[in-house]
């Protein structure tokens, strides 16, 4: 056993080597002897000690300024407090300083020395043990990333680790002795929405045991934020329902090519080769048929790849909003003399009403795109002699367009399928003209990406008029 002797008395010294001879017989010990609290520490800094017996009057300290110097110096080695003075007062305060015991140097014996340093020794040797079982648990509950509380059963919180503090976004003072605020019951699994401090919601999984809390019946909850896990889950749902739009869009694109586009080339490769063969031999009535025929095929074939190209641009939110001020009677009129033919080979009257707004700041492309699939599509589904009718107004903050017409109408239920991207329920126009469908989905993805909304009032055999709204700024 090594032990530390601090004493500047050298009397003293010598008595307590003494004692400790006597009393430590069956124990090979080795005494170091220092006067001076800095002469201690350096014999601390060159060997280990197993106790150290410690006079508080030194030449270079005085009182209970010694032992706490000393014991912030080496916490780890148990001291003994010897002082000359019978001073009960001065004992207490050592003893809860840190010290293991104090004792009066003319009360000291042999035997009481040799108890007092054992029990010293197994003092701190037990309180390191619990110390540390009790750092090693309180590390485990501190850093456990769930939050664990202790709640009486009246629902009253008497413990909470740091990671329930950050789940409730409050502070140890704010939770301790307050109400929980949420029912608990023995063994309970469920999950709970905390409202924190700065008014965030999260979802936490809570898990309720039964303890016993300084004697008392009490639950303990291990709280789980299961936030983020439920926010991808929403994604991985999300993620498969845009997996499925990508399949469903690839398979239209399949359709799209290998149908609605390759039939149209095939009836020009077909007039070409009439043309070729027969040209010397036809009329200048046939082949005029044949060449206007030809015209309207690849008209068709031009408004398809544009609604493609646009529709692929959509696909890789590759759109990009300009955004200039323009007169919307020149952008009508503009997409009427592109359909200017059509409308004359039905004989359908145009109306164009734009009398309270004429000006527009929006994306002057995608408004055209809009206007042209929509007026082409009343072209298309209203019969010889129709009447088609465009009209811009004021509504609110907003401007009102509508295109009426009185077409064959259709369904609430193809409607539903064209609004959702449903883009293959399409049939031919009234005379047999060619589309793919794919106008009405441009025609929401755009409205949609200028800020407005797209519906319809259709009822079949009596017309259709689509309207759609554009903010007024």
């Amino acid at each position: 056993m090594n032990i530390l002797l601090v004493e500047d008395n050298k009397g003293d010294a010598v008595l307590i080597r003494e004692y400790l001879a006597e009393s430590l017989i069956d124990i090979t010990f080795n005494l170091n002897h220092a006067e001076r609290l800095s002469e201690a520490m350096e014999e601390l800094n060159k060997g280990s000690f197993n106790i150290i017996l410690l006079d508080l009057g030194l030449p270079d300290s005085l009182g209970l300024d010694t032992f706490r110097k000393l014991s912030e110096y080496r916490s780890d080695i148990p001291i003994v407090v010897l002082t000359g003075m019978q001073n009960d007062s001065l004992g207490e305060k050592a003893i809860q300083a840190g010290a293991q015991d104090f004792l009066i140097k003319s009360s000291i014996n042999s035997l009481l020395l040799s108890r007092t340093i054992k029990y010293a020794i197994e003092r701190h040797n037990y309180k390191a043990t619990i110390i540390e079982s009790e750092n090693r648990l309180r590390t485990i509950i501190d850093n456990n990333s769930d939050g664990i509380l202790v709640i009486s059963q009246d629902g009253i919180v008497h413990y909470v680790n740091p990671a329930a503090l950050n789940l409730f976004g409050r502070q140890n003072d704010e939770m301790l002795g307050q109400m929980f605020g949420f029912p608990i019951s023995s063994y309970e699994h469920s999950e709970i929405t905390i409202l924190r401090k700065n008014f965030e919601q999260i979802v936490v999984e809570m898990r309720i045991t039964d303890i016993v809390w300084k004697g008392n019946p009490c639950y303990l909850a291990s709280l789980r934020d299961v936030s983020e896990r439920k926010k991808a889950d929403a994604l991985i749902k999300e993620y498969s329902k845009n997996l499925e739009e990508i399949i469903e869009n690839r398979n239209l694109l399949f359709k799209i090519i290998s149908h609605d586009l390759r039939s149209p080339f095939t009836g020009l490769l077909g007039f070409s080769e009439i043309l070729y063969e027969e040209f010397e031999t036809m009329e200048k009535d046939e082949m005029k048929a044949l060449i206007e025929s030809n015209y309207h095929s690849m008209k068709s074939i031009y408004e398809l790849i544009n609604n493609l190209l646009s529709w692929a641009n959509i696909q890789q939110e590759n759109i990009v909003l300009e955004k200039t001020s323009f007169n919307i009677n020149t952008l009508v009129n503009k997409v009427f003399r592109i359909f200017k033919s059509n409308i004359e080979l039905k004989n359908h009257t145009f109306e164009i009403n734009i009398s309270e707004c004429k000006e527009i700041l929006t994306d002057y492309h995608l408004l055209f795109i809009v206007l042209r699939n929509l007026i082409s599509n009343a072209i298309k589904f209203t019969p010889e002699n129709g009447r088609i009718v465009i009209s811009v107004i004021k509504n609110n903050n907003q401007i009102l367009f509508s295109i009426a017409d009185s077409g064959v109408g259709m369904s609430d239920e193809i409607w539903d399928k064209k609004k959702e991207g449903g883009f293959i329920f399409t049939t031919k126009g009234t005379n047999n003209e060619m589309g793919s469908g794919l106008g009405i989905v441009l025609c929401k993805d755009y409205i949609n990406k200028l800020g407005g909304k797209i519906w319809v009032e259709s009822e079949k055999g009596k017309g259709t008029t689509f309207f759609f709204t554009l903010p007024m700024k």
